[in-house]
């Protein structure tokens, strides 16, 4: 184990009495449900045609005014949407900015009526019943509605000045997301009831002082969905009452640090520290450590699976595990029978990541021309973590390892 009390795999090792590793003739992955269209076992390619022409038009007007230290951003616009649905939208937006003027800060507030066209990605197929169409119940699909465009309230609130904060909050009723047929690739469009979307953003800046410079950046997201499906295609899977999706993040942050020298014999040497935090983003699909077994053996090896000191491979999988030591290395999986979807749901293992860089902005200058040079480390520590797991539109993403850059520039 290491400092954190978190197991190392080793290679050498073999699956003690509690652990159990799947062999190889069964395909724990195997789907009934796309038997019709595995090649492998007579089936045919997955077919479809469809098409639509969908037209929108807008118009819009908006003005800016000047009160003294008071600034008013104000706008009106229209939509209107013709596509599988149709619905219009009027929108109001208004926003307002005061500078106190013995300190320089800026007051903001704004707020958006906004009219959300559906994403237009896998449309057709998404709101399809006919021949060839997912809707027929041959993948277990249980409705098929269209979608239909969606409104939005979003409100934005901060203030400017070396350390400033700002808040947003945007509800939205109608919301959009991405489904995945089964296993698949392929993505289609849904929609959820409502969502409800909050968070902030704090920045704190130190200006130049004697060469040292620095800034910070904090952020929180939350994001929540709230079922019923009423768009899309519903291939029977039960949505919680309230879910978050895996753009939710409780904390981020980072911090910039850079000192340059003073002295014209330094040809303007800088140094430059960056820190960067993440909290970590929710992981759908794995709520449980149960579920986390069923996975593929590359899947499990990807996320650090472990039970007691056997860490899943490739070709062998973890299927049972009977030791009180179990989890894995690069996401957080909560406890068992503590799972909620909006509460405590499973996220990506929280990281901290360290980059440095020196350069100098004038190594040789001479009348109009110049030469300039920096050296970049990124993530020096080389830490391997993920930044998203098996996401239903992105997929798997890890964190970028050490990177080591040079770079030379010539002015004229």
């Amino acid at each position: 184990m290491d400092a954190d009390g978190v197991p190392v795999p080793n290679p050498a090792l073999t699956a003690p009495s509690q652990c159990s590793a799947a062999g190889y003739a069964e395909n724990s992955s195997y789907q009934p449900a796309l038997l019709p269209y595995d090649l492998t076992r007579n089936g045919t390619l997955f077919t479809f045609r469809g098409a639509a022409t969908i037209y929108e038009e807008s118009a819009y007007v908006q003005d800016s005014i000047a009160l003294g230290q008071l600034h008013l951003n104000l706008g009106l616009r229209y939509d209107h949407y013709d596509g599988l649905s149709t619905g219009s939208g009027v929108q109001p937006r208004v926003g307002i900015a005061y500078q106190v003027h013995p300190t320089g800060t800026v007051f903001h507030f704004s707020y958006a009526r906004v009219f959300l066209t559906p994403y237009n990605e896998n449309l057709v197929l998404s709101s399809s019943t006919g021949p060839g169409g997912l809707g027929n119940g041959s993948l277990g699909a249980t409705n098929v509605q269209p979608l239909t465009p969606a409104r939005r309230n979003q409100y934005n609130v901060g203030l400017e000045q070396q350390f400033g904060p700002r808040f947003f909050w945007k509800y939205t009723h109608g919301a959009y997301d991405f489904n995945t047929i089964l296993n698949t690739p392929l993505n289609f469009p849904i929609q959820f009831r409502q969502s409800k979307i909050d968070g902030a953003m704090v920045r704190a800046t130190l200006n130049n002082f004697h060469g040292l410079s620095a800034f910070a950046v904090l952020g929180h997201t939350r994001s929540r969905l709230f079922s019923p499906e009423i768009g899309g295609i519903n291939f029977g899977t039960a949505y919680a009452p309230v879910a978050r999706p895996d753009h939710d993040q409780g904390f981020e942050q980072t911090t910039n640090v850079q000192y340059q020298f003073q002295q014209r014999s330094m040809h303007d040497l800088w140094l430059g520290f960056t820190w960067r935090f993440d909290g970590g983003l929710v992981v759908v699909s794995v709520p449980d450590y149960a579920t986390a077994l069923t996975l593929t053996g590359d899947e499990q090896q990807e996320i650090g699976l472990y039970c007691g000191n056997l860490f899943a491979t490739v070709n062998q999988p973890l299927r049972t595990c009977s030791s009180p030591h179990y989890g894995a290395t690069l996401i957080h999986i909560v406890a068992p029978g503590t799972y909620n979807p909006d509460t405590n749901p499973s996220r990506i293992t929280p990281r901290n990541l360290f980059d440095f860089a020196v350069g100098a902005d004038s190594l040789w200058k001479k009348d109009s021309y110049a030469l300039t040079g920096r050296i970049s480390v990124v993530n020096a520590a080389d830490k391997v973590a993920l930044y998203n797991f098996l996401s239903s539109f992105s997929g798997t993403h890890f964190i970028s390892p050490r990177v080591v850059q040079g770079e030379l520039t010539f002015h004229f």
